[in-house]
């Protein structure tokens, strides 16, 4: 491992480079089975039913492996999946979580497998990157760390490559759009905002809707949030339906109890207190969060008793956060919550929103014409002219506060 570092910068500028998946695999692998001294290496994955299953090999042998299907957990790589954590087994042969059946498909015969979690930061595994049978000697502590340097890099490409991971935690569907259409004006000036557009909110994600002033971000977020009634298509609600087929009264009670809304103006009321303003809206829903408690999730303890005029425009907008966070809602909405703020101001908000989806579980909804600000979303829909253009499952959210615009 003498050349550890001179390794990691080839395999770098390899998965940086090549436009083929197959063919970057490939080499990917015989690379990292050549520095390890390892037979064979081969990457795992999750997928949509929460089964394992191959993405790629090299070796001897390879040939079947493509037949064998685990359930989550099972075997060594599933456990190395479920508990996020390194699995090394130095005679698979007495070990019981070993699943016989793949050399009986290929004819291989294992000896050893160090197993190594392919992990998105915030969401645990989705894969598993494995090296077996090691040509001289046992797989050690330089192996374990070479792999994991391998998995990481491994777990960015395929963000960056856009290619679809199921994330470990297959949350459930908190809002479903189906074919939802909405226009502004007719004839000549009509605008389709939302022109037959279908996605799904997940429970305990932070998402982004991304695009540029026009691509029709707002409007989704408006119907998403029962402001605006579409046109046609569908907006289900777990546990309550079709909002979109509400009734004005319906609409309204769904708007008060279940939508944290945060608009890029704080909107707060200049004659009320910090304390106040937030108080106000946990007096008008039915099962509210304490106004203490929202305050000090929030920093805003110590400005309890002071007035909007006197707060900076930061501390303004986590008011605006704490009022939609004291209705104690199903999610947040947020319309450009960063617009309006200065760099430094900007992304300590995105910090604070980030935390609430990965220290809290709340689900947050991010409309952001910032590129850079959509690296931190578990999952980003990229809007252009009222359409869905490109959704992206992002095993590897960045920290907010790493995030330059």
């Amino acid at each position: 491992m003498a050349n550890k570092y001179d390794f990691e910068w080839r395999v770098l500028e390899l998965l940086n480079k090549s436009r083929h998946t197959s063919e970057t695999m490939r080499i990917f692998l015989e690379e990292l089975a050549a520095e390890s001294r390892a037979t064979a290496a081969s990457v795992w994955l999750l997928d949509e039913e929460d089964n394992i299953s191959l993405y790629a090999a090299c070796g001897e042998n390879c040939g079947g492996l493509e037949q064998i299907v685990l359930k989550r957990g099972q075997g060594l790589c599933g456990a190395c999946i479920e508990q996020n954590d390194v699995v090394l087994s130095g005679d698979v042969a007495k070990d019981r979580r070993w699943e016989s059946k793949a050399d009986k498909v290929t004819g291989f015969h294992t000896e050893s497998i160090l197993s190594i979690p392919i992990s998105a930061s915030q969401s645990g595994a989705f894969g598993c990157l494995q090296l077996l049978n090691k040509k001289e000697g046992t797989f050690d502590e330089n192996d374990i760390s070479l792999g994991r340097t391998m998995a990481d890099l491994l777990a960015k490409w395929f963000y960056e490559s856009g290619i679809r991971i199921p994330s470990l935690k297959k949350r459930e569907v908190l809002v479903e759009g189906v074919n939802l259409t909405k226009t502004y004006g007719e004839g000549d000036a009509c605008v389709h905002a939302l022109n037959d557009v279908s996605f799904r909110i997940h429970k305990g994600e932070l998402t982004v809707i991304l695009g540029s002033s026009g691509s029709g971000k707002s409007t989704l977020l408006n119907v998403i949030g029962g402001m605006a009634r579409p046109d046609s298509g569908k907006v289900i609600f777990d546990g309550l339906g079709d909002i979109a087929g509400f009734r004005k009264k319906q609409q309204t009670v769904f708007r008060k109890d279940m939508v944290g809304f945060v608009f890029q103006f704080y909107n707060l009321i200049p004659e009320l207190t910090v304390w106040e303003n937030v108080a106000l809206v946990a007096d008008m829903v039915k099962n509210p969060r304490p106004v203490e408690e929202v305050l000090e999730m929030m920093g805003l303890s110590h400005r309890k008793n002071h007035y909007p005029s006197q707060l900076s425009g930061g501390e303004q907008q986590r008011v605006s956060i704490a009022r939609a966070l004291v209705k104690n809602a199903a999610f947040l909405l947020c319309d450009e919550p960063t617009g309006a703020l200065d760099y430094n101001t900007g992304k300590q908000i995105l910090i604070e929103l980030e935390k609430l989806a990965r220290e809290q579980g709340q689900t947050v909804v991010i409309v952001t014409h910032t590129t850079s600000i959509s690296t931190i979303a578990d999952r980003i829909l990229k809007m252009r002219s009222g359409r869905i253009v490109e959704e992206i499952v992002n095993p590897h959210p960045v920290s907010a506060a790493t995030v330059e615009w």
